[in-house]
């Protein structure tokens, strides 16, 4: 384990180094040997850190907006540091030392404020946001993914391609050897490139030789080109760098191996060499060819040389190679030693490319190959010092170039736009900001739908009255309907379960205070009232209603009711309301005494009901509405009994209903044909972020995965339908 610390004057020291006063800490925690921190400038402060880890900070010696100490080094010393509670960890003051402690797993951005008053009764206050994510330890390249507002950078060590959100710097597991599924698992993933017309990343695989495609919804991998695929010619011995020829429908590979650039047919897989040795001739060879980038404008791609310590032009249509930039060309000002990724920066006219032996980025004109300095270690300052920088991916929008540091295992973002407050080549980690996810925290939540047409899960929340989206990407959230959202129309009272009806594109939810069922418009949040006691008459009425489950083929919502023990059909055109199933419809057999959750099973014709008074799952004809027991303490043996069932969820490909065990913390599932249960997730079998009050499930992200609601975390957890493992998607 050890304690990073990170000083003003940017000191990186070993644990045994003492805790000096203005000096944050973290400690790690075993899932991080190279936790960092944004360096201390402002009262308000951004610390990013691996989950699981502890932060301590010294805020005496915090400098203000002013950049002039609150407390200052001449005797003046504090009295008091007061801090607020923090939401997602502990916050403990002893002195001027300020610990934070954030929850067991806890994945996301937290805030506290704290205040600090000396003895001349001098005040200033700040707020500390702490940006907790998975870690990244042997990150390797990187690609922007600029339509899902991230980058994706590749990492060895967790043979996993790694999504880290642009705008909060939040690092998730997007693609692993488990995630979505097994198949198609990475080796030593490399090189990477997003192919944004075939909605995909391309990854290189040094072990395997490979051209690995991700697709950028679900993750999913599929071979593109290795030995085999689609056949054997010219194959891979080291694919480093990748880049997208669009106008040639192909990818571009640097082999380090074979000293060539190999193209790669984007539709087949089909590998030709595009430039190598002998061809198209012996002239300017490779050495060892590293970066690559496309310089559409002057029809050639750019790759840097380790060896050569050089940029070569490689015409797209010959193949033939010409020094652009190295030693005496054009000059011998600002020269390479070990040039790395590059970039084309279009609108400056130039490359840029990471120098990683100067820890530098160099600019090169793209005409002359003239070399300038846009950030090293002394320029523009030497705050925040690369130590093994490496890949590069240029983020226009953001006015930045994003550089991996395979030893600091972080994201640097260099400014390119230079301001009289944020110089040109200022350099700082992603995030810079972790306001994002701070907002709209979950409070006491209910239900959970997962709306894939928009790429977010909705949430009801009774403390908020309102419907949280959560961004499926970030995690963040926004809130998408309540009382003054998008008006103060039809306000909710006490929102319990929703289902998506795309068909009318809204969602329907349960108010249980208004006993009513309300459609929210999905694009804007509008509520209407569907059904409730005078809508459309006032027979029969809600008495508790709990949850929904949308039966689009009878053109109804199936509606649980705990105080009459029924289940309601609601008319989806009309909100007309009929009795389906209570202890006299259609008869008395397997009555309901305590029907929350519900899922359809269309495959047999049926609707599943969790009841919590029988502690079972309650199978109900579509049709006639007759009730048989699926699964419950004996039925059909007394194998892993429920305890307190809640929400359910049809895994049609696997032939089982998911159920969540609010007292077990469990997800249990129950064969839909011998309602035999075996436990999916629990503390025990599997690992991750521990459920502790889990109330609902839905469909997940993507493939392999479901999304669980844990009330008591406040958290949308994700849980592989293969192992069981969970991951905090939004807390």
């Amino acid at each position: 384990m050890n304690k990073v610390l990170v000083s003003r004057w940017v000191r990186i020291t070993a644990l045994s180094t003492v805790l000096l006063a203005g000096i944050a800490a973290i400690i790690g925690s075993g899932s991080s040997d190279n936790a960092s921190v944004d360096l201390p400038w402002a009262v308000d402060k951004t610390f990013s850190l691996m989950r699981d880890d502890v932060l301590e900070m010294d805020v005496a010696t915090f400098l203000d907006t002013t950049n002039t100490y609150v407390v200052n080094d001449l005797g003046v010393e504090p009295s008091t540091v007061t801090a607020t509670a923090a939401s997602h960890g502990n916050v403990v003051v002893a002195g001027t030392l300020i610990t934070y402690t954030p929850d067991a797993g806890f994945i996301g951005a937290d805030t506290f404020d704290y205040t600090i008053t000396d003895s001349n009764s001098n005040v200033d206050s700040g707020a500390i946001t702490i940006l907790a994510m998975l870690p990244m330890p042997s990150p390797r390249q990187i690609a922007l993914d600029s339509a899902n507002n991230r980058v994706l950078v590749t990492d060895d060590s967790l043979k996993a391609v790694v999504s880290v959100d642009l705008t909060t710097g939040l690092q998730l597991y997007f693609s692993t050897p488990a995630t979505p599924d097994a198949v198609n698992p990475f080796s030593a993933p490399n090189g990477i490139a997003v192919d944004t017309a075939n909605n995909r990343a391309l990854v290189t695989d040094v072990f395997l030789d490979a051209v690995i495609a991700v697709d950028l919804a679900t993750g999913v991998r599929t071979m593109l080109s290795d030995a085999t695929t689609p056949d054997a010619s010219n194959p891979f011995t080291s694919p480093d760098a990748i880049v997208i020829d669009a106008a040639n429908n192909r990818a571009l590979v640097t082999d380090s191996g074979l000293d060539a650039i190999v193209a790669v047919d984007l539709s087949t897989g089909a590998r030709t060499i595009l430039s190598a040795a002998t061809t198209p001739d012996a002239v300017n060879p490779f050495s060892a060819p590293t970066g690559i980038a496309i310089d559409a404008a002057n029809n050639r791609a750019l790759v840097t040389d380790r060896v050569l310590a050089s940029v070569i032009a490689v015409d797209l249509t010959t193949g033939a190679r010409t020094i652009l930039s190295a030693v005496g060309t054009p000059d011998s000002i600002n020269i390479f030693t070990l040039p790395d990724g590059i970039v084309i920066d279009a609108a400056n006219d130039r490359a840029l490319v990471v120098e990683r032996a100067q820890n530098a980025v160099l600019a090169v004109d793209l005409t002359t190959g003239a070399r300038r300095v846009v950030t090293s270690t002394f320029f523009p300052d030497n705050r925040n010092v690369f130590v093994r920088p490496g890949a590069m991916v240029l983020d226009e929008a953001g006015g930045r170039a994003l550089v991996v540091d395979t030893s600091l295992a972080r994201i640097m973002s260099v400014n390119l736009v230079g301001t009289l407050e944020n110089h040109s080549g200022k350099r700082t980690f992603l995030p810079d900001s972790a306001a994002l996810l701070s907002d709209n925290h979950l409070l006491l939540v209910h239900g959970l739908v997962n709306d894939a047409a928009n790429n977010r899960v909705l949430v009801t929340d009774s403390v908020r009255d309102a419907v949280i989206a959560v961004d499926a990407v970030t995690g963040a959230r926004t809130i998408f309907s309540d009382n003054t959202t998008p008006s103060a129309d039809n306000p909710l009272d006490g929102p319990l379960g929703l289902t998506i009806d795309t068909v009318g594109g809204r969602v329907l939810v349960v108010d249980q205070a208004l006993t009513a069922v309300l459609a929210v418009d999905l694009v804007t949040g509008a509520r209407t009232v569907l059904s409730d006691a005078t809508t459309p008459d006032e027979l029969n009425l809600f008495g508790t209603p709990a949850n929904i489950a949308l039966d689009s083929g009878n053109n109804r919502a199936l509606v649980t009711d705990s105080g009459l023990d029924a289940v309601i059909a609601v008319d989806l055109g009309t909100g007309a309301r009929t009795i389906f199933s209570d202890a006299t419809i259609p008869d008395a057999n397997n009555i309901l005494i305590g029907p929350d959750a519900l899922a359809i099973d269309s495959a047999n014709n049926r609707v599943l009901v969790v009841d919590q008074g029988q502690a079972g799952v309650i199978g109900i004809d579509l049709t006639t509405g007759v009730r048989t027991i699926l699964s419950d303490a004996t039925t059909p043996d007394a194998v892993n009994p429920f305890n307190s069932p809640s929400g359910i969820f049809v895994d049609t490909a696997n032939n089982r209903a998911l159920v969540v065990d609010q007292i077990q913390r469990t997800v249990v599932a129950v064969d839909l044909g011998t309602g035999a249960r075996t436990i999916l997730s629990n503390s025990q079998n599997s690992v991750g972020s521990e459920l502790l009050l889990p109330i609902d499930i839905d469909a997940g992200l993507s493939a392999g995965e479901v999304l669980v609601l844990d009330q008591s975390a406040s958290a949308v957890t994700s849980v592989a339908t293969s192992d069981g493992d969970r991951a905090i998607v939004s807390r």
